[in-house]
């Protein structure tokens, strides 16, 4: 009972919307006659053509009973004359089980042909579904799954591009907005987003992303640096004057290279940053101390009173010092590249 409400309303839609139609079919059925300059044109044929046939009677009259269609005649109709589909194994069958009573929309749906199909991507399948020529509210949701849809593709998309660390994204200033008296509006200087996103080993995912904004200038012939989130050991400002030394950021291209040596910078300090973090995740060492560019680490091991301090340049410990100074002899063990350091530690832990 409580599926009633429902159909009705259904049924409803159905019957707003055959009438809509049969308003439709009569004032194209005006227009048609009204083209016609006011006249019945008993033949079958679209009026553009009708005139031109005229010279060629037989080609003309054989042309309009093969539009006729002399073989409609074996189509089964409705109770109101209507033709339909044809299923020629199951078609008696269907017929003579049908009850005499029935209305015309019901009749035609009941004698439709079942679409049977297997589709790898079930978002196919809506397209096929012959439910929704039974019901609106069922043809309005397809609609909404579709527009879902599109939005997750447009999203898997983006974070496609995404995932390689380097995105362009549009933006517009609010102050550059010129607002018309038609309710448009033109943007007087174009801007331009980087995004900046590194991925962490260690927790599997992307670190919090970084961001630079750029402004067209006044004369409209390059990209000026306009805001940013970079921190500053970039050395963001000795990277843009490096980029544009011999030409000005004129396009697209030089920006990306400008991108990418923002990203390695980026990069550089992030791998230091993981690897003395997985040490200490390990328990390798411990109380690590950091500064932001990750150049003057400094932690302790397990077992010993002695806190160390590195220098680190690149992916190289080029320094060491330590307080108190009873483990000097271990400078030549821990100098070298940073990323064999957990291999050095483990060798001075033994002895």
């Amino acid at each position: 009972m409580s599926n009633e409400p429902s159909i009705s309303q259904e049924i409803e839609s159905l019957k707003a919307e055959i009438a809509e139609l049969r308003t439709r079919h009569e004032d194209l059925e005006t227009e048609l006659f009204a083209s016609n300059g006011g006249k019945n044109n008993n033949s079958n044929l679209p009026l553009r053509f009708d005139d031109l046939l005229d010279e060629f009677p037989i080609i003309k009259k054989r042309l309009d009973r093969n539009l006729t269609g002399g073989h409609m005649d074996s189509i089964p109709k409705t109770p109101t004359g209507s033709p339909a589909k044809i299923d020629r194994r199951l078609e008696s069958q269907r017929l003579e089980n049908l009850p005499s009573d029935i209305s015309e929309p019901e009749w035609v749906l009941r004698t439709q042909p079942s679409v049977e199909h297997k589709m790898f991507d079930d978002s196919l399948a809506d397209l096929l579904d012959m439910d929704i020529l039974k019901s609106p509210s069922k043809r309005k949701k397809v609609t909404e799954s579709r527009k879902e849809l599109e939005l997750l593709n447009r999203s898997r998309i983006e974070n496609f591009y995404r995932g390689f660390g380097k995105s362009i994204f549009p933006v517009v200033d609010p102050s550059d907005l010129d607002r018309q008296q038609d309710g448009h509006a033109s943007v007087k200087r174009q801007m331009l987003g980087l995004r900046l996103e590194i991925f962490n080993e260690l927790t599997s995912k992307f670190d919090p992303p970084f961001y630079i904004l750029f402004k067209r200038d006044l004369n409209d012939t390059c990209w000026e640096l306009f805001k940013h989130t970079l921190p500053s050991y970039v050395g963001l400002e000795d990277l843009l004057e490096s980029t544009r030394a011999h030409r000005l950021l004129t396009d697209i291209s030089q920006i990306y290279t400008f991108a990418n040596k923002a990203y390695m910078a980026l990069l550089n300090v992030s791998i230091k940053l993981q690897v003395l973090q997985g040490l200490e995740y390990s328990g390798k060492i411990s109380e690590l101390e950091m500064d932001p560019a990750c150049t003057l680490p400094s932690f302790t091991m397990p077992g010993v009173t002695t806190r160390f301090k590195l220098q680190v340049v690149d992916q190289d410990v080029t320094a060491y010092s330590c307080i108190p100074d009873t483990h000097k002899d271990w400078a030549t063990t821990l100098l070298g590249p940073l990323g064999q350091l957990e291999a050095r530690i483990d060798k001075l832990i033994k002895h």
